[in-house]
């Protein structure tokens, strides 16, 4: 997990990165700088080893299913710029340093993106987004501080794990067994994201894990669903025991344990009041005059009508999610992945997996594989981006959606990281934002600062959605890349280090250098004629402020294509 002051430490070797970057790219193409794996974070990694042949032949099969779904030819492929910003952007959260891109571009290595693919996969960087990745799959929200748990103790500790090569099977059974505090357990933190409610935590399990609506028969059955309410009722009573602890200071610090006793109580189905107007008094029953309808103990069971031992509840279940012989675990893992990656899910959900549809060889294909490799989830993600269905360029109206990547707005976190990336700036340090406005006259009052803490250092809940606002396509977005003051102090710090490199002369280094870092490609002679006026002003450092607030603003920068 993140500790008070850490933030300041990533930012201040993000920079160092950066300068490091902007300072080998301008001494030339066949210079090269030896720098501490400390500082350069993305740039150095174990060395990338070529597909294994068992994967190759996986890629090829799964090329060949979806162009049998297509209907259509495949689109073009996407050159090498388009997809380096693309993988880059799906395994690692932002776009690559210009250092990067540029000696990717010039590099004729054949194994060149298998290369770059393992690069990521064994990255600092991939390991913290798809921690993320992960996290947002199972509590469907960004992981941040919310009232009630902390969402980046799970995001920590799903990406410690993936560092340490931990399969996504065994995650999630830690996830659904786990216990403790609230500032140190991540598993904890996953059943605190639902109260640690049996019937709440029955849905997450159900839509997150297993990919099926299990959540919609709480109530009732209904006559054509899969799912009736013994199988929802079934799954929750697995969580029965599990009990949520609150601190009794000011730390908001909450705990989960299992009890050793304890049984799910529910509305009894066989009594004449077990309908949708018993449910309603049951939600409510603590109204004056109202009696409870009558309830009765549910006995824990497997969505499958498997029965659960009294004891090791939690285990039974984190073991039959993983089994090799569950159908949905795979599968809703290689539903969401595609979804990640393409834009567009195989299928809405599991909950009829005999439905035969176009995805279905594409999804079982994935799906075994993953059972088989003891849910490695590197190895999906290696045969998926090395796939020639994933090196498509984006292209609009495909007959079947799935089966190209598309086009979409960077999440908010993509984009902040990209900003960061490709200039260097990351908004202010992060006790700045909580400082007063007026801290020098507080000091002469003698009035505390009520967040101090004995020297720790307050930080920002949620640093990307402070910086850009929570959702893309947005008048508020728009407004904060046009004339926010993130955005704006981004180019300035892009502009600042182009100066003190290249000052006012060598133009076709400087847009090579803006364009690699942003967009990573080079100019286009048409891009030059328009960027190089901006370059001619008398104010130099405005000129290159310009170039870089016009390129953060463009459509290509935006999105992942």
């Amino acid at each position: 997990m993140e500790y008070p002051g850490m933030a300041r430490v990533k930012m201040f070797g993000s920079r160092i990165e950066w300068w490091m970057s902007a300072s080998a790219f301008a001494m030339g193409g066949n210079n090269r700088m030896r720098i501490h794996p400390c500082l350069i974070g993305p740039l150095l990694f174990t060395a990338a080893v070529p597909a294994l042949a068992a994967e190759r032949d996986l890629g090829e099969r799964l090329d060949a299913a979806v162009a049998a779904a297509a209907e259509e030819k495949p689109a073009p492929a996407a050159d090498d710029a388009t997809f380096l910003r693309r993988v880059w952007l799906d395994l690692a959260g932002h776009v690559p340093p210009a250092l990067v891109a540029r000696d990717f571009l010039d590099d004729r290595d054949p194994e060149k993106r298998a290369k770059m693919v393992d690069r990521l996969l064994t990255s600092h960087e991939g390991a913290e987004h798809w921690g993320m990745v992960l996290a947002v799959w199972l509590i469907g929200e960004r992981p941040f501080q919310r009232d009630g748990y902390d969402g980046r103790v799970l995001r920590e500790f799903l990406s410690d794990g993936l560092r340490r090569g931990t399969s996504y099977g065994a995650l999630v059974r830690e996830v659904i067994t786990g216990a403790g505090a609230s500032d140190v357990s991540g598993a904890a933190n996953f059943l605190l994201r639902y109260d640690a409610d049996p019937p709440r935590l029955a849905g997450a399990v159900g839509k997150n894990l297993l990919g099926i609506t299990i959540q919609c028969a709480q109530c009732h059955d209904h006559p054509f669903a899969r799912w009736k309410q013994d199988d929802f009722w079934g799954l929750a009573a697995t969580f029965a025991r599990v009990r949520r602890l609150e601190s009794s200071g000011d730390d908001d610090l909450k705990a989960v344990l299992e009890a050793k006793r304890g049984e799910l109580m529910r509305p009894d189905p066989n009594a004449a009041s077990a309908d949708k107007a018993a449910s309603a008094k049951a939600a409510d029953a603590s109204k004056e005059g109202e009696d409870a309808p009558k309830q009765v103990a549910v006995k824990p069971r497997l969505p499958d009508g498997k029965s659960v031992p009294a004891t090791a509840r939690r285990r039974t279940l984190g073991d039959w999610i993983t089994a090799k012989e569950n159908p949905y675990f795979a599968r809703n893992l290689v539903n969401r992945l595609w979804r990640e990656l393409f834009g567009q899910g195989l299928v809405r959900n599991l909950d009829d997996l005999n439905t035969k549809t176009k995805a279905a060889p594409v999804l079982d294909l994935l799906a075994e594989d993953f059972t088989a490799s003891g849910h490695d989830l590197k190895r999906l993600l290696r045969v998926v981006v090395l796939s020639q269905t994933y090196a498509q360029a984006s292209t609009p109206r495909a007959r079947v959606a799935w089966t190209r990547p598309a086009a979409r707005s960077l999440s908010v976190d993509q984009l902040f990281g990209s900003i960061a990336q490709a200039t260097g700036h990351d908004g202010p340090p992060p006790e700045a934002a909580d400082e007063p406005e007026d801290e020098a006259n507080d000091e002469r009052k003698g009035v505390e600062d009520p967040d101090e803490d004995e020297g720790e250092e307050a930080e920002p809940n949620d640093r990307p959605v402070e910086m850009l606002g929570e959702r893309a396509l947005t008048l508020q977005r728009a407004l904060v890349l046009a004339n926010g003051e993130f955005v704006r102090d981004a180019s300035r710090s892009g502009a600042a280090v182009m100066y003190a490199l290249w000052g006012r002369s060598n133009d076709a280094a400087r847009l090579d250098w803006a364009c690699l870092a942003t967009l990573s490609r080079r100019p286009t002679a048409a891009e030059q004629a328009i960027l190089r006026p901006l370059l001619a002003q008398r104010d130099a450092k405005a000129g290159l402020e310009d170039v870089f607030w016009v390129l953060l603003n463009s459509a290509e920068f935006l999105t992942n294509h």
